[in-house]
């Protein structure tokens, strides 16, 4: 199966955004909960606070609760983003397109090759591509047999796409 080069950096900041944003949603989860298990101290928290005690204790306990929850959960929004990110560019589609020319005939052929979960055949079929044989071998209409080893090591080695 082709895959597509990932750069280190690319790797690296995902993992970093996964790790942060997983962070920052368990610290708003957990600040949540012992805010609810202990509505004490969130209320006398609120009294101090400068913003929140300028929405009296209730207001403030109320905006207190609800910004953690949506905190949490921007912050659990880009964890599952950053892990996206990371996983579906070890599995993503390729698509190739290429004119082969018969040396014999000189007749162009339009072949496809692709790669992955991606349903491209109707697309290239209906725009006269054919998929690139198996055996790495294309024959011409001529009956002249084409070797299309190289390209296919070049698809194998990421060079083409």
């Amino acid at each position: 199966m082709v895959r597509r080069k990932i750069t280190l950096v690319q790797r690296i900041g995902c993992v970093i955004g996964f790790i942060v944003s997983c962070f920052f949603a368990l610290s708003f989860i957990s600040t949540l909960i012992v805010s609810l298990l202990n509505p004490t101290l969130t209320s006398e928290f609120v009294k101090s606070h400068f913003i929140f005690s300028k929405f009296g204790v209730v207001g403030g306990f109320l905006i207190h609760i609800i910004g953690n929850l949506l905190f949490a959960a921007v912050a659990i929004f880009l964890a599952l983003l950053s892990w996206k990110g990371f996983t579906s560019q070890l599995n993503q589609a390729v698509l190739v397109t290429t004119k082969c020319i018969c040396k014999n005939c000189g007749k162009v052929h339009k072949l496809y090759y692709k790669s992955g979960p991606n349903p491209t055949d109707e697309y290239c079929k209906e725009r006269g591509f054919i998929p690139f044989p198996v055996d790495d071998k294309f024959k011409c209409d001529c009956g002249f047999e084409i070797d299309l080893s190289s390209f296919r090591n070049d698809l194998d080695e990421g060079i083409l796409y």
